[in-house]
């Protein structure tokens, strides 16, 4: 069952809680405030991680060297190949942007 973030207090501070996104935001001394500004907080839009191609690129290339020095030759050349394949789908290094194909025949 998914999870969603609730207040809590912390009676040793004397103050309220609430953890969005692996972070705890102080939502003050009193509840009908702490719940006030915990609704806003929800509210607002997430933070999106940005992920640059070069991260995608560390990656690949971190799993493929370590596959080379610890599995079969054979192995390696099947995940190469299949890694090669799957970045030159992704246009321009980009992922998460697909190419469009076109439904005309010329």
């Amino acid at each position: 069952m998914p999870h969603f973030p609730k207040p809590f207090f912390r009676a040793s501070r004397g103050l309220w809680y609430v953890q969005i996104a692996e972070k705890q935001h102080n939502l003050g001394p009193d509840e009908d405030a702490a719940f006030r500004t915990y609704h806003e907080l929800m509210a607002k839009p997430r933070e999106k991680a940005v992920v640059g191609t070069q991260s995608l690129v560390a990656v690949v290339d971190a799993f493929l060297d370590y596959v080379q020095h610890h599995r079969a030759p054979a192995t390696y050349r099947w995940y190469k190949d299949n890694v090669e394949r799957f970045c030159n789908f992704i246009p321009s290094g980009r992922p998460g942007r697909s190419r469009r194909r076109s439904s005309r025949s010329a």
